[in-house]
């Protein structure tokens, strides 16, 4: 009877052993995935659809000719600054052949004016939560600048080089009585900023977003949503 009472003790000991391993291993993944919404935050390049058309795409600036290069970094240099201009990193290019363009639809009409070189760039900066942050630039065939890089003028207003993180962004909108959910990063063009995009769903059916600027931790805007059900 003891030998089976200890057997049953013993059993029960090993179970909490592991029941204790398995919330310790539940509480670091919670963990886990609370800090990556504070250091891993990423703003993505949306995808320019020209379909049934597919241009050419690069990944080196070796593809673009010379003179073009020499246009867009000297255009981006003189809105970002030098110093803000050496984090960026090209990543990717777009390059569209009209005359490809118009056999492969002849009665597109577009609603934008088409570019014929998209390029992107990119910086991280995982000390305030940034783990990527990509931007693009539109240029036509002398690679005058069509739709600009959604990245604010630095040159011209050098306290946009400052980006606060996104756990002060995330005290800022408690201390305005709005609590998160998720982040998002993106580039508002109303204000020529960066924003950090503090969201969350209400009881009430409704999401909720409050717009910080990721240079000062001004509120800039807040718009309360519902979904199409």
């Amino acid at each position: 009877m003891f030998i089976r009472i200890y057997s049953i003790a013993k059993t029960l000991m090993k179970l909490k052993v592991i029941s204790i391993l398995i919330c310790i291993g539940l509480c670091f993944v919670v963990v886990s995935e609370s800090n990556a919404q504070t250091r891993k935050i990423t703003k993505r390049v949306g995808v320019t659809s020209l379909y049934p058309y597919s241009p050419k795409s690069t990944y080196s600036l070796n593809d673009i000719p010379i003179n073009i290069v020499e246009k867009v970094t000297e255009h981006l240099k003189n809105r970002l600054g030098e110093e803000f201009y050496k984090k960026l990193k090209f990543s990717y290019g777009v390059i569209v052949n009209f005359d490809d363009l118009k056999r492969a639809n002849p009665t597109a009409n577009y609603q934008w004016k088409v570019f014929t070189y998209k390029l992107e760039y990119q910086f991280s900066m995982p000390e305030v939560g940034i783990k990527l942050y990509e931007a693009s630039i539109w240029l036509n065939e002398k690679g005058d600048v069509i739709r600009e890089i959604d990245l604010p003028a630095i040159a011209q207003d050098p306290e946009k080089a400052k980006i606060i993180s996104v756990k002060d962004a995330i005290k800022i909108g408690k201390n305005n009585n709005f609590s998160t959910n998720w982040v998002e990063l993106a580039y508002r063009e109303e204000d020529d900023s960066i924003v950090w995009q503090l969201r969350r769903n209400g009881n009430d059916s409704f999401s909720y977003r409050l717009d910080i600027s990721a240079h000062t931790g001004k509120i800039l805007y807040s718009v309360g949503f519902k979904g199409i059900s």
